[in-house]
């Protein structure tokens, strides 16, 4: 056993030492919300020690290293990340906890097999423990208990069996709230609480729409749900009765996969993925010159492409332009915006284009965004911001580990 694994297995059998009374589960009220940790990159209540500064002015982002199957990561495919923990989900190879104290020299820690790994989001209790909700698609949604990350167990399940129909999830920030996006088929999106963490509970189904990925605004109670034919922003005071505000309709996005508020929510991003992300996606980094159409001048095709609309009146979304990954051209595989995330409180934001690699992109002007780096490090589906790092994570290799260069 490594030296950080004996580190956590002693955290882990210091607080079960300590607090024997609260090793039962807990449940959750109004009262608990606010010192409940909300899902994302910088939800640590302590700044990590390896935390660096961004630069004043970020030109792109500097590889360092990957951790792969040689370090027994295998099949990375979407990651969480909270204070010095990355939680990865691994498609066919089930579920990852990775220490990123050291982020020069991340370890994996545990591992849990029986799961189908797709898309990992934290869940925080009041008494210390630590869960991950587990999106195990045709499984339902696997509850892993990682308060010991050297031995990650899972506890529960909910909409498995027949009601398994789980794509993406969604933890809605302050609460155990879980949302279910299907991406397809039946419509409607599933809304679980884990109160109790051993004994998650469905609340009710809602929507005419099945979402493929909902984001959070909290600041102004907003929802976005990227629902593969349409995108729609919600009205969440009541998390467990959205409302619907309005209805984003663009023939030109193949697929809404994706969207994110960004400028304190005046802006979202809505990403395409382009024919599923199938083999046909290649075209997808082609990037020949078009006109644009919401500003007149010209851009790449709108081909798997990063869209960015007005939002400050939310009845009438405009939209400003669109970005695709114009750089490269694909000669297999898929190239496709696919997930990523805003670097800070920066007009900037860091992507996985799958096959076409990760993309930073400046949309300080939101009319004229610019591609500002290409790492063409390989197969990205996913990358998180933490902390002055990025961390990001693909079928072929594992996780990526990424500073920023300014």
């Amino acid at each position: 056993m490594s030296s950080r694994a004996r580190r956590w297995l002693a955290l882990a059998i210091a607080l079960t030492l300590a607090t024997p009374a609260l090793a039962g589960c807990i449940g959750f009220d109004e009262a608990q919300t606010a010192s409940v940790e909300e899902q994302g990159p910088e939800t640590s209540p302590d700044e990590p020690t390896f935390a660096r500064e961004l630069p004043g002015e970020i030109t792109g982002v500097e590889h360092e290293l990957t951790l792969g199957p040689d370090e027994g990561l295998d099949s990375a495919y979407q990651i969480a990340v909270q204070g010095e923990m990355a939680y990865i989900s691994a498609w066919n190879a089930g579920f990852y906890t990775v220490d990123i104290s050291d982020p020069m020299q991340p370890e994996v820690l545990g591992h849990v097999a029986d799961t189908f790994g797709h898309d990992p989001w934290v869940l925080n209790y009041d008494d210390g423990r630590t869960f991950v909700a587990n999106a195990a698609t045709s499984s339902g949604i696997d509850i892993i208990n990682v308060t010991d990350p050297t031995n990650p167990e899972k506890v529960a399940n909910v909409l498995g069996g027949d009601d398994g129909n789980v794509h993406n999830i969604a933890v809605v920030p302050g609460t155990h709230l879980i949302y279910n996006s299907r991406s397809v088929d039946t419509p409607g999106v599933d809304i679980v609480d884990a109160s109790d963490p051993a004994n998650p509970e469905l609340v009710r189904t809602f929507n005419d729409l099945t979402c493929h990925d909902i984001s959070f605004h909290m600041p102004d109670d907003r929802a976005y749900c990227a629902g593969v034919r349409e995108t729609q922003i919600w009205e969440i005071a009541d998390p467990e009765r959205p409302e619907i505000v309005t209805r984003i309709a663009n023939p030109a996005i193949n697929i809404h996969h994706w969207a994110i508020p960004a400028n304190d929510g005046d802006t979202l991003v809505i990403g395409d993925e382009l024919a599923g992300a199938a083999s046909d996606a290649a075209n997808g980094c082609a990037g020949a010159s078009a006109e644009n159409p919401a500003t007149g001048g010209t851009t790449t095709d709108p081909v798997g492409a990063l869209w960015f609309y007005d939002v400050s009146e939310e009845q009438a979304p405009t939209p400003q332009s669109w970005i695709s990954a114009s750089e490269m051209r694909a000669e297999t595989g898929s190239c496709t915006a696919h997930f990523g995330e805003i670097v800070g409180d920066r007009d900037k934001m860091v992507v996985g284009f799958l096959s076409g690699g990760t993309y930073t992109i400046d949309f300080a002007d939101v009319t004229a965004p610019q591609v500002v780096d290409h790492d063409p490090v390989g197969e990205v589906v996913d990358v998180q911001v933490h902390h002055g790092w990025a961390f990001g994570v693909g079928r072929e290799r594992g996780m990526d580990v990424w500073t920023f260069a300014g």
